[in-house]
């Protein structure tokens, strides 16, 4: 049964029908890829000897919710990644012409270096999901070559909650995308010089007097602008996996410990949990005490600034160590964060909970093993699985603390997950069933992990 759209997305949906490019300026969890979707289904495709195709660039991590919203809805996708003879092979399907059927093509916005000729292709749509990727028309060669490229197609979008976390300047290159202007200009460097000015401080170009308003006006009759309060939602919980993908150095040491149990010759083991730990640390970044890489981090840095630039937000770990390197992170990208873990004594543990309720406080990351239970965290309506604990209950547990039934936002959960690892084999053993034991999950887990491992060898 197709799903109901929502009253907020039917409005949303509404816009894209008269709007040839539209601009979905949408918070996180109000639904703005499914509206994409569906809007995107009823364009004519410009050949129909093959079909509509649309290109969809998104970081990797949010390639898995396309992927969750067009199984949903039906819809043939294919995942643009791997090698650069892989991504090729993919492209290639582009042209199957012996059954036309619409397809959507997912591509991480990195693409642009080792599969440039995707812009050749005849587009029907071109989506760039948090399209802030582009915000940097200065500096960044990625901005320029979506900014500068695929003039042709018909339909461009861009999607995000943010479209300005920095400054009002970040609009620019997207508005350009999709309608090679904005406020009457085609130049980013005479955009810049006509409404903004260098400030003395150092901070940056500020907009001139009265250009924050005309800024915004222009905004508002050219894109589809809707915050969670004006949507009127009310406390239903979204779940979002966002996906990391492992650099092939630190791919060849996980296989190695999967597939023979031992770090390198002189580290190995017979037990299973052992092996476990060492695959959940290593998704996190760490092998013994040693950091070596930060994929993880990285990414939740990159929601903290951005999507999640003015929320307060709580982050899960498993392990010590991943705090340590996250708070150090978290300072160093200027984000208000502060620790809950068993290094911190009870009592200063409340006073950084009060701070955090209070609002002084932006992020707090937490330990799960120490505030799982009965601790009163709903300041938050954001929480991120950086390592997701194993056990239902617990699991359970760390989601309440962020409930409150006065709530009138989602509350969103967001798993950090490694592509192809144990992250994924346990957020499959707690999606399919409310284990009654630990016992139990743990045999799920491990089927989990041996199907992920049949089809990789597939």
């Amino acid at each position: 049964m197709m799903r109901k759209l929502r009253p907020h997305q039917l409005e949303a949906f509404e816009y894209t029908l008269r709007e040839p490019n539209p601009a979905l300026f949408m918070e996180m969890r109000l639904g703005k890829t499914l509206v994409a979707i569906r809007r995107c289904m009823l364009y004519r495709p410009q050949c129909t000897r093959i079909g509509l195709r649309v290109l969809v660039v998104a970081p990797n991590s949010a390639l898995g919710s396309w992927e969750d919203e067009l199984t949903e809805e039906g819809v043939p996708f294919f995942r643009v990644c791997g090698s650069k003879r892989e991504r090729k092979k993919t492209l290639d399907i582009f042209a199957v012409i012996n059954k036309p059927i619409p397809m959507f093509f997912l591509i991480n916005r990195e693409a642009h270096l080792s599969t440039p000729e995707m812009k050749s292709l005849l587009w029907d749509a071109v989506i760039l999901d948090e399209s802030t990727f582009i915000k940097n028309f200065a500096k960044a060669k990625v901005s320029k070559y979506f900014v500068n490229n695929f003039r042709s197609v018909q339909h461009r979008w861009c999607l995000t909650g943010t479209p300005a976390p920095e400054t009002l300047l970040e609009l620019y290159p997207q508005m350009k995308f999709l309608n090679d202007s904005f406020m009457g200009s085609t130049d980013y460097w005479k955009f810049r010089s006509k409404y903004f000015n260098g400030s003395r401080d150092g901070s940056g170009w500020q907009p001139n007097k009265g250009v924050r308003r005309q800024i915004e006006t222009a905004l508002a009759q050219r894109a589809f602008v809707l915050t969670r309060e004006a949507a009127g939602i009310h406390i239903p919980k979204v779940y979002e996996n966002r996906m990391i993908e492992m650099p092939e150095s630190i791919r060849k040491q996980y296989d190695r410990i999967e597939q023979h149990m031992e770090i390198d010759e002189d580290n190995s083991t017979i037990w299973k949990m052992v092996q476990w730990q060492w695959l959940r640390r290593l998704c996190g970044g760490w092998i013994d005490d040693e950091e070596i890489w930060t994929g993880k981090r990285d990414e939740l840095i990159e929601l903290l600034t951005g999507e999640l630039k003015n929320e307060q937000v709580v982050v899960w770990y498993t392990y010590n160590r991943e705090i340590d390197s996250c708070l150090e992170a978290c300072h160093e990208a200027n984000v208000k964060a502060a620790r809950l873990d068993g290094s911190v004594e009870i009592e200063e543990r409340e006073k950084t909970r009060r701070l955090f309720q209070a609002g002084k406080t932006q992020v707090l990351l937490v330990q799960q093993a120490v505030a799982q239970t009965g601790m009163n965290l709903s300041a938050a309506d954001t929480a991120i699985y950086f390592s997701e604990p194993v056990g239902y209950m617990a699991r359970k547990q760390t989601e309440d603390r962020i409930l409150d039934t006065e709530k009138k936002s989602t509350l969103l959960y967001i798993h950090l997950l490694v592509e192809n690892s144990i992250d994924e084999d346990i957020r499959m053993a707690l999606k399919m069933k409310n284990w009654a034991s630990n016992l139990l999950l743990s045999r799920a887990i491990k089927g989990a992990m041996y199907a992920r491992l049949q089809n990789r060898v597939q």
